[in-house]
């Protein structure tokens, strides 16, 4: 139900090499979410968009066909529901997939 939640994430994201990789997540109803997505060695996004479900948080382009992606957040859920995170890449027939060893914590705080 609501509360207030940690969210923490290491993803392993595979895809073609210079394909744009795309980080988004979908969630329930939020009172507010503030957080930062990492990807590969020099792309920092912050978010704040408390209705940005299903939004594109992120997207870049990092050398190489593999690239890891970091995720912190705090949320204040106001209803219970679920998160998902979303990926894509910018070319139609190219694949983005999250290997074994990703993961995503989400710890109740308050």
């Amino acid at each position: 139900a609501g509360g207030i939640y940690q969210l923490d994430a290491v993803l392993v994201v595979n895809r073609a090499a210079g394909d744009a990789v795309r980080v988004g997540m979908t969630f329930s109803a939020m009172t507010g979410i503030r957080g930062w997505i990492a990807c590969g060695q020099s792309v920092v996004t912050i978010f704040d968009g408390d209705s940005a479900s299903g939004s594109i948080l992120l997207s870049t382009v990092s050398g190489g066909a593999s690239t890891a992606v970091v995720i912190g957040a705090v949320l204040e859920a106001s209803v219970a529901g679920v998160i998902q995170l979303q990926a894509a890449t910018s070319a139609a027939l190219s694949v983005a997939t999250y290997k074994r060893g990703s993961y995503v914590r989400v710890y109740k705080i308050n």
